[in-house]
């Protein structure tokens, strides 16, 4: 009876705990607001040369945590950085619940304030003074691995006063300006995801890869160009880039409806673009080939989900937000960025785009469109085509660690190698929700 109660107590501790995850997230990071507050004079107005040679101290605040504090010089400015305790004993300074102080080094000027509340450390709250000679106020920052999801947000408060603020606090100063449902995940909502994911992965040593190659909607092998009938390796799932989105589509419609898709009806162009830009008809078809695919495949999809057809490009499929303020370059520069019609966006947008689709949009996946430029020499014009499609299937693990898995051609492609590959494109991004049922030829 005891090991019952025990058991049922248990269960009861692990269902609070992850719902107060998901209702206070953030919010239940360690907090070194105390530990900052004492650590004024002899850390963050101090001389620079004072606390360059001030040896790390180690910090038990009231509540039981504890924090390192140390000083670092990167290049011109110098960072106090006051770090949890993490369960390894390290002291990391962009563990969630970290600040980092940036002082001027020649100066002492505080600079500006990175708060870290995600075990991904990029994504991060920067605050830094407003342009402004006496006095100034703080500005808020939101970035996501390098895309700034809100920029310059006035706080309201003088700068030097941020240097002591709790992340509650900031939290709820900013909770009407700041877009933190961008960064708040709850894991169970990417059970569907995740298993798609692992479907698809136990899959993936049966697939060969054979140009032109899909299976029509009766699972038949065939040439998509033509419809014909195709050989192929016995045992062996054959299909090219499009014939891969197409399959795992067809593992939504069938699970959905009993029916895979047609490929004539995917075959058909979603927009009307003037002629005179292009030789032919056929030219038109072949440079958008991968974004009708895409948009028709997203199309089926919820057709299949409310048993009703739909033309293309009607459903609100097509991913057309914008959510960031900028994107931040290697050189550090901001550049203007945001969604292109009928060309998606640039490639270097992708991870924190999918990182937010991913935190508001839970339950789905996303077909994607490559376009890429060819030509461009003195005999042959420069020209855009959409020449490729592919998968990707964003998912939050229970740390809050956003993944992105990228399923092209029958073969897992890591995300960074993807985005590698593939500099100077861009992507059209298409929604189809997943489901519990999924069921891959």
């Amino acid at each position: 009876m005891k090991n019952k109660i025990f058991f049922c107590i248990t269960a009861f501790i692990l269902a609070f705990s992850g719902s107060v995850f998901a209702e206070r997230g953030i919010l239940s990071i360690p907090d070194s607001s105390s530990v900052r507050q004492n650590a004024m004079e002899a850390w963050l107005t101090a001389p620079i040369s004072a606390i360059l040679d001030r040896e790390s101290e180690i910090v038990l605040t009231e509540y039981g945590q504890v924090f390192q504090v140390r000083a670092e010089k990167e290049g011109s400015e110098v960072a106090v950085i006051f770090a949890p305790r993490e369960n390894n004993y390290n002291f990391l300074s962009k563990a969630p619940g970290g600040w980092v102080v940036y002082r001027d080094y020649y100066s002492g000027k505080p600079l500006r304030v990175n708060v870290y509340f995600q075990f991904d450390s990029r994504v991060y709250v920067c605050l830094r003074p407003e342009n402004k000679p006496k006095k100034p106020k703080a500005e808020v920052d939101l970035i996501i691995h390098g895309a700034y999801a809100c920029r310059g947000v006035p706080l309201g408060l003088p700068f030097e006063d941020v240097l002591t603020l709790s992340f509650s606090e900031l939290f709820n100063l900013t909770k009407e300006t700041v877009p933190w449902n961008y960064v708040k995940s709850d894991s169970r909502n990417y059970i569907n995801n995740g298993k798609i994911v692992e479907k698809i992965r136990r899959k993936l040593p049966q697939f060969e890869y054979i140009e032109d190659a899909a299976y029509d909607e009766f699972e038949n092998p065939v040439f998509i160009s033509t419809g014909e009938a195709r050989s192929g390796t016995p045992g062996k799932i054959g299909i090219n880039c499009s014939g891969f989105t197409k399959w795992v589509v067809d593992g939504i419609t069938i699970a959905l409806s009993g029916s895979a898709t047609k490929i004539e009806s995917l075959k058909q162009p979603t927009i009307e673009l003037e002629g005179t830009l292009y030789k032919s008809q056929a030219e038109e078809e072949e440079m958008f080939r991968s974004y009708d695919w895409i948009r028709n495949l997203s199309t089926a999809a919820v057709c299949a989900e409310r048993d009703k057809e739909f033309p293309a490009g009607t459903l609100g499929v097509d991913v057309q937000v914008n959510p960031f303020a900028g994107l931040k370059s290697p050189d550090g520069t901001v550049r203007n960025v945001g969604f292109v019609p009928k060309t998606g966006y640039e490639i270097n947008m992708l991870k924190p785009l999918l990182y937010v689709l991913a935190a508001t949009e839970p339950d789905m996946i996303y077909l994607g469109a490559v376009k890429t430029c060819m030509g461009n020499t003195e005999n042959e014009p420069e020209t855009w085509t959409f020449h490729h499609d592919l998968v990707f299937v964003p998912y939050f693990d229970q740390a809050g660690i956003c993944h992105i898995a990228v399923f092209e051609s029958g073969v897992e492609t890591s995300f960074d190698a993807f985005v590698a590959a593939n500099q100077g494109t861009y992507v059209y991004l298409c929604r189809v929700k997943s489901t519990d049922r999924f069921q891959p030829l």
